[in-house]
């Protein structure tokens, strides 16, 4: 199974089962990227999560370190086969703005 029904990719599920089992933040950080305990991931993961609304962010940083830990959402979608949240049920997601679509550290 490549996709969650709406959407996801193998590679968001994964990053959020490791945040919910490790207990993990994904980080980003200007300069070495997205983490997620000791792993490297991607971009493209990180802002899938965002877009549907699965993660949310502790901590600003000044621009220059992001934290974000999994949400009740990201938690439901992982213990409940058949739940599909509504940011999933809607083309685009409900996360993302204008302003990260611009971002430059896809």
């Amino acid at each position: 199974m490549g996709r969650k029904p709406g959407l996801l990719t193998v590679g968001a599920l994964q990053v959020l089962r490791e945040m919910r089992d490790q207990d993990e933040e994904l980080v980003f950080e200007v300069g070495a990227g997205w983490w997620v305990g000791l792993r490297r991931t991607s971009g493209r993961v990180a802002f899938e999560l965002m877009r549907y609304a699965l993660i949310r962010q502790t901590d600003f940083g000044g621009g220059r370190l992001e934290r974000h830990v999994i949400n009740e959402e990201g938690r439901m979608i992982l213990d409940d086969p058949t739940y599909v949240p509504l940011s999933l049920r809607q083309p685009g997601g409900i996360g993302l703005g204008v302003a990260l679509r611009s971002r430059k550290d896809l």
